[in-house]
Order: structure tokens, then sequence, then C-alpha cells
């Protein structure tokens, strides 16, 4: 069986989060291909596509954003691990925003400001901080 290749995969922040929403019409319009790994059934296949669509994808995305959950989850500690993995291990074809916003506690913006000062000192590290951001590289 052949595996289906694509331009980004879009990882990172889900949640009530609508950065996904906002950024596929500029994919579309500019033909880029992409995979949406948020499903509303999280299971081992889900898990398995993910992992097939990061290794058959030109470059992984991990937007780092506020999820606007209600219980006051801000940030996915796991998205955090999964975009440092991808800097370190593949920085050639890992990029990685962070959407940091004002209504955000200012700790968490102070944090996030250092991971991203930290990770863009890295050899090869594409980091931005925009949506628009991104497409530098592709």
């Amino acid at each position: 069986m052949t595996q289906k290749s694509y331009d980004l995969f879009l990882g990172g922040t889900c949640g009530n989060s609508k950065w996904r929403e906002e950024l596929i019409p500029l994919l579309k319009q500019k033909k880029l291909s992409y995979f949406n790994p948020v499903t509303e059934k999280w299971d081992d296949e889900a898990r398995k596509r993910e992992d097939e669509a990061k290794k058959n994808s030109r470059y992984m995305l991990f937007m780092i954003t506020d999820p606007q959950s209600k219980d006051g989850e801000h940030i996915s500690p796991y998205s955090l691990v999964e975009a440092a993995i991808g800097v370190c291990k593949h920085p050639d074809r890992t990029i990685v925003c962070f959407l940091i916003t004002e209504d955000m506690p200012k700790h968490l913006q102070s944090a996030l400001k250092k991971i991203r000062k930290d990770l863009q000192q890295l050899e090869g590290g594409k980091i931005c901080n925009s949506p628009e951001g991104i497409f530098q590289w592709l």
C-alpha cells in the first residue's frame, strides 16, 4: 500500500483553538497539501494515521498557542515536547510557530517567549510567531 504524502503536517495545539481553520484556506490557496490530525474519535488507528503522516510530510508544523479550553489548560505539554523533538531530530523539516496572545497569563507568555528564543538558537531551527511566517519555508 502506497502512503499518501503531504506538504505539511498540522501538529500542535488542539482544544478550541481555531488556528487550523484559519490556516487551511491559505494552504489551499497556495495549493499545498496537508494532514490535519484532529479527529472526533482519537484511538490507535488515528494515532497510526498521525504517525504515518508525520513521516510522509515534507514539513511538520507545530503551532503552539492557547487551546482556549474551559478547564483552564493553557498549553499542551506534549505539543511543546513534540515541537522540541522535531527541531532537534528533524530541523530541516520542522516548523514551530508560537502564537502568544495578551490574554495568556503573563508567566505563560514569558515562558513561551523564552522557549521560542531557545529553539531559534538551535541550528536550522525554523521558528516563527505568526501563521504567515511559516510560508517562508514552504
